[in-house]
């Protein structure tokens, strides 16, 4: 079944269960260990709550170029980051502190 576009994929055509996924599959790869499943939907679902609801979120992703992607990767990492903390202590604890900050990953 195919669904219309949401609000934030038409205004920006970014599409946040993708992103979402890279940023699960970022984490795993670093982790050698796979996030709960549902994490990535998780993710995507938060972001297309706050998109309508939080000007600052919204304006975020609105950005010219590349930063609106950029900015949307930077929530979910601090996103992932926090709901680790609560959920998977002892994974939080193998990132390091800048993921929280939204920073990607060493390779």
């Amino acid at each position: 079944m195919v669904s219309l576009p949401t609000q934030l994929e038409r205004d920006t055509l970014l599409t946040p269960e993708w992103i979402a996924e890279s940023v699960v599959q970022e984490v795993e790869r670093f982790l050698k260990a796979d996030l709960p499943d549902g994490f990535a939907e998780r993710l995507a679902a938060k972001a297309h709550y706050l998109y309508p609801r939080h000007k600052h979120f919204h304006n975020g992703l609105n950005r010219p170029g590349w930063r609106g992607l950029e900015n949307l990767r930077m929530f979910m990492r601090h996103w992932t980051a926090g709901w680790l903390k609560r959920e998977r202590l002892a994974l939080y604890k193998k990132l390091p502190y800048s993921f929280a900050n939204g920073h990607r990953l060493p390779v």
